[in-house]
């Protein structure tokens, strides 16, 4: 079922309303549910659809922070960002310790 709602939302996105659709999908509230199913495919996600499905989500967030960039900021808001550094970096760190989100972000944000 999340994945037919990616794949609906995706499409929608990509149409010629993508606008309003980016604008809609980048509300704070839109926004933390993309990260709560990020973090849990990130998680949970062993299959090949499930990774799928997580980068799918993924490229819906560029896409919505590229069409509004004024959404740039929610990301930070919601925690998406420390998301992103913890699950895509930790790897290559290894190192597993909880200050390596704090570490990253702070990283990620002054390259900004």
């Amino acid at each position: 079922m999340i994945f037919i709602t990616i794949e609906i939302l995706w499409n929608l996105l990509i149409s010629s309303h993508s606008k309003e659709i980016a604008e809609i999908l980048g509300t704070n509230e839109s926004l933390s549910v993309l990260k709560i199913l990020f973090e849990h495919f990130s998680i949970n996600g062993n299959r090949q659809t499930d990774k799928q499905l997580r980068n799918e989500i993924l490229i819906m967030m560029n896409e919505i922070a590229n069409i509004h960039t004024d959404h740039i900021s929610k990301f930070l808001e919601i925690g998406f960002v420390e998301s992103i550094s913890l699950f895509m970096v930790h790897i290559e760190l290894e190192i597993d310790h909880p200050d390596i989100a704090r570490i990253v972000l702070v990283f990620i944000f002054y390259l900004y």
